[in-house]
């Protein structure tokens, strides 16, 4: 992918995410695989001003459920797994 494709994929991921509600300020949980959706996705998010929130699933449920917790999110990005 080139920075222009990225360019691209992220303004329309941007503007869906925005369709349903995503906006500045808003805490949003990214739980997906490292790659390429991953990066198109962080890009989307930061056009939008979201808060992001990074989370490993591999952190075990004690921790990812103090996480949520205490990060407080809104909207929640993630695999079907997730």
């Amino acid at each position: 992918m080139t920075y222009g494709e990225l360019e691209v994929r992220s303004n329309q991921c941007a503007l869906g995410l925005k369709r349903i509600g995503i906006c500045k300020g808003m805490p949003t949980v990214l739980m997906v695989r490292p790659g390429l959706r991953f990066v198109v996705l962080t890009f989307a998010l930061i056009k939008l001003g979201a808060v992001l929130i990074f989370v490993d699933p591999g952190m075990g449920w004690r921790s990812l459920g103090r996480c949520f917790q205490e990060s407080r999110p809104r909207a929640f990005i993630g695999v079907p797994l997730a």
